[in-house]
């Protein structure tokens, strides 16, 4: 007989310090010893209560009776548990009835066939109904860590639901009621009800440009060139097609958006049949019946293809909420990406931020040297001190680091694809991107952890799940020619473009900075003195929101 092995005994928590785990080899004439150092061990951990390390000693005794042979092989062996923390409710509203309920009727000829000028929502509502009813958010109850420690529950997510609009709020019930008859809309935390304006033809050369403060509803198209902007919802029995729509509510397209020109901007749900070349802004869910295709498509919740061939192939698609779909890419393996978990408004609130705080750091400098001689210069104002600019960088800080919390909350870094994805289709989730090399069978489930990007799925039952780690990360450089005293940043797609995050160093009559990228494709800019900029040294570019172009760097 060999040796035995020399005694290890390991105690871990487990990720949500519930359990206190036991793993480890310990030869039978060392079970004293060991039981010694796991007690230590656990006070060195935290534990301050001598009735759970008595606890987890019995455990511990009992385990080791339990098993004859030597040593005694421990693996995971759970010694204590503790009591999680009971769940908060997050703040919600209750809808009277079904109002926003998505989808298309049954034609009449068919149980297969669908009617897509009918929508089965229903939103025309009358003067005094109720509404809806707002529930508060509660906060869950503390537990307990295997350690007997506080284990704090997780902050119930807020929500602000403003009465806007023919909208009246009953403080004792928390209802809402119409205050006269029309069509509700809730988008942004607003619930109005629109007095509605009907189109009965296409919105072109006859009618003209139309400009409404309440709802639209139009029994055409959209024409080319033309554009309606609403305060409430607009609702399109036709196409958009390369024309421009801008609602306070929710778009309803029941044919399809398309074309170069066009251009959507909501600051609720968009809903078509399909997206085709076209620019898409939603503050809420996009859902699609048919397809997007080579669209740029960007939303603050969710976006769905809900058809059974629903795909998307070409062009760029970013949802706060995630992704579902059936198909991703195509036969031709024509570029697509797809986005989830991250927020288009922060690029853009980033670039505006950042401009006003370099603006602001300016005055600030400008006030100083004017204070050293006794008076503030005209630029900034004689009203204007410096703890009065002081306060203003710091409340537009204060906004993105908000904005940034929102999203970190809101987020849901997941694509769910039923059928296949083709090759060339890149996915980027948090830091990672996950560039497709050849067709990948569905059902996928594409999801971020801690550690990268994993995939569930047929094809990676028997293989490793995480296709892109953090650990897979290579340091790509960045430089700019730039005389000395500038203030560059890098910023970009890896680190959803806030500014003033990565800082430049000059060096030998450039700027630079070395970066760890996992593998994939990023788009940059740099940042001198708040001016936004694209790499000269930098020979690949993609145009962007801004009629300007972002420089591309490809990680292989």
């Amino acid at each position: 007989m060999g040796a035995e092995p020399e005694m290890s005994l390991n105690l871990t928590l487990s990720k949500d310090r519930l359990l206190l785990l036991a793993s480890g080899e310990i030869p039978r004439d060392a079970l004293s010893d060991a039981r010694e150092r796991a007690a230590a061990k656990l006070r060195q951990m935290g534990c301050e209560d001598e009735t759970l390390v008595g606890r987890a000693l019995s455990v511990f005794d009992e385990a080791c009776a339990a098993k004859a042979e030597s040593p005694v092989v421990f693996r995971d062996t759970v010694l204590l548990s503790g009591d999680p923390p009971t769940e908060p409710e997050d703040a919600r509203i209750e809808w009277a009835r079904d109002f926003f309920r998505t989808g298309f009727k049954r034609a009449d000829s068919g149980a297969d066939q669908v009617d897509y000028r009918e929508r089965e929502e229903y939103l025309s509502v009358e003067q005094d109904e109720w509404l809806a009813t707002f529930r508060p958010a509660k906060s869950g109850e503390p537990g307990t860590d295997a350690l007997g420690r506080p284990l704090a529950p997780r902050k119930p997510i807020p929500l602000r639901v403003r009465a806007g609009e023919n909208v009246r709020y009953e403080e004792e019930t928390c209802r809402y009621y119409a205050a006269m008859p029309g069509r509700i809309r809730y988008a942004n935390g607003v619930l109005a009800v629109d007095n509605v304006l009907h189109v009965g033809e296409s919105v072109g050369l006859d009618t003209g440009n139309i400009h409404h403060p309440g709802a639209v509803t139009i029994r055409g198209d959209i024409e080319a060139g033309s554009k309606v902007e609403a305060a409430g919802d607009i609702d399109v029995s036709g196409c958009i097609e390369d024309a421009e729509a801008i609602c306070g509510g929710n778009l309803s397209v029941h044919g399809g958006i398309l074309g170069e020109r066009a251009m959507v901007r909501a600051q609720g749900a968009v809903r078509a049949r399909f997206m085709q070349n076209a620019h898409v802004r939603a503050q809420g869910d996009v859902w699609v019946e048919r397809e997007i295709d080579n669209a740029r498509v960007r939303s603050r919740g969710a976006v769905t293809l809900a058809h059974k061939r629903g795909r998307i192939a070409g062009g760029a698609v970013m949802a706060l909420r995630g992704v579902t779909c059936e198909q991703i890419g195509s036969d031709a393996s024509v570029f697509t990406q797809v986005v989830a978990g991250e927020d288009f408004e922060m690029a853009e609130r980033a670039e505006t931020l950042e401009r006003l705080l370099c603006e602001r750091r300016n005055l600030r400098s400008q006030a100083a040297k004017g204070a050293d001689h006794g008076a503030l210069p005209a630029e900034a104002g004689t009203a204007d001190s410096l703890e009065t600019l002081d306060n203003r960088i710091a409340l537009l800080e204060a906004e993105m680091a908000r904005a940034s919390e929102t999203a970190r909350m809101m987020g849901v870094a997941e694509i769910r694809v039923g059928t296949r994805v083709a090759a060339n289709v890149q996915f980027k989730l948090g830091r990672c991107v996950w560039h497709v090399r050849e067709d990948v069978a569905g059902p996928l489930r594409i999801f971020l952890d801690a550690e990268g990007i994993c995939v569930e799925g047929p094809a990676f039952e028997d293989k490793e799940k995480r296709v892109v780690g953090l650990a897979d990360a290579k340091k790509a450089s960045f430089c700019l020619a730039e005389a000395e005293g500038r203030e560059v940043y890098l910023i970009g797609t890896f680190n959803e473009w806030a500014p003033a995050q990565l800082r430049m160093v000059w060096k030998e009559g450039v700027y630079a900075i070395g970066l760890p990228l996992a593998p994939g494709r990023y788009e940059y800019k740099f940042v001198v003195d708040g001016e936004w900029r694209e790499d000269p040294a930098c020979r690949h570019r993609v145009p962007n929101a801004f009629d300007s172009f972002n420089s591309v760097i490809e990680i292989e």
